[in-house]
C-alpha cells in the first residue's frame, strides 16, 4: 500500500515512509515520516495490500496469543 504525504503530496511505498511512533497506545496506526519533506504522515496499518490476502499483518495471524511449548523427550526425563 502507498502513502501519500499531505504537504508535498509525496506518494511511495509504505516502506519508505519512517517510522515515527503509534497514532493511540492500543491500536495499531502509526504516524510515520515522509522521506522528502520529512513531515508527519498517518498511516492506517490495518489497511492491506492489494496483493496481499493474508492476515499476518500487526501479529493478528491465528498463530496470535498461542503458547508454544517444547515437548519432552522420554530419554530426557531419564537423565
Amino acid at each position: 500500500m502507498s502513502l501519500k504525504c499531505n504537504k508535498c503530496e509525496y506518494e511511495g511505498p509504505r516502506n519508505e515512509f519512517r517510522i515515527l511512533y503509534r497514532a493511540s497506545d492500543p491500536g495499531p496506526d502509526l504516524y510515520r515520516q515522509c522521506p522528502k519533506c520529512k513531515q508527519m504522515v498517518y498511516s492506517d496499518e490495518l489497511q492491506q495490500d492489494e496483493e496481499s490476502s493474508t492476515n499476518d499483518i500487526w501479529g493478528i495471524s491465528s498463530l496470535r496469543g498461542k503458547v508454544f511449548r517444547r515437548r519432552k523427550n522420554v530419554n530426557e526425563d531419564n537423565m
